[in-house]
């Protein structure tokens, strides 16, 4: 059994903060590697998705 840790949050907020800056440094260095790499078929680029996954 897991045991649960209890954020703030204040917490919250700073984990999220520090993920979303390295899942764009990471797609970065993918969209250089892979240019024309599209999802699952889509005719979406992953930079895409995120954006419509986040209403932008």
């Amino acid at each position: 059994m897991a045991n649960e840790i209890i954020l703030a949050m204040a917490d919250l907020r700073d984990v999220t903060a520090f993920a979303a800056e390295n899942a764009a440094d990471a797609l970065e260095i993918f969209e250089r590697s892979h240019p024309s790499d599209t999802v699952l078929g889509m005719r979406s680029t992953p930079r895409g998705r995120l954006r419509a996954g986040a209403g932008a």
